[in-house]
């Protein structure tokens, strides 16, 4: 069965013991195991990158979290960094970081772990969405990329 297989099986199976009364939405989320499937939609970073994040996002800094989510909390922190303090968000690569960011978020929140527990940016951290008191599920899910491809695209034409 491939990944993406994989990950479609465990979704309808969440469902399935949802609509049997079994679970609530949250425990079926955290109980199902993160898959490779779940990197699909983030781009490898380049060696640079990598170099980069080993520096500023050493891994061990995540290694009170679950094994299987470390690797994406470290690239959600990655695209952070990058989305807050890339020259400017009027660049395509400050846009874009804020997208991959985005997009990492939504992935782990349905997971379980949100980025959160103070209304005060300097202090959020990531935590068990359950324990977040500004948590409302779903809220991220419903949501599109922070800037379209033409905002992107719109961009790197002004260089």
């Amino acid at each position: 069965m491939t990944s993406i297989g994989r990950a479609l099986f465990f979704r309808l199976a969440i469902l399935v013991v949802v609509l049997a009364g079994g679970e609530t939405i949250a425990a079926a989320r955290q109980a199902r195991a993160f898959s490779p499937a779940d990197y699909l939609y983030l781009p490898p970073l380049s060696a640079a990158e990598r170099i980069e994040s080993k520096e500023l996002f050493p891994i061990l800094r995540y290694r009170s979290f679950p094994a299987s989510l470390r690797a994406l909390m470290q690239r959600s922190d990655i695209e952070l960094n990058r989305c807050i303090f890339w020259p400017s968000l009027e660049s395509a690569m400050g846009r874009r970081a804020c997208n991959m960011w985005r997009r990492a978020r939504v992935k782990l929140e349905s997971h379980g772990w949100c980025w959160g527990g103070s209304r005060i940016l300097a202090e959020q951290h990531w935590l068990p969405c359950a324990q977040d008191p500004f948590y409302f599920e779903g809220a991220l899910m419903g949501e599109g990329d922070m800037f379209s491809a033409a905002d992107i695209q719109e961009a790197r034409t002004r260089r």
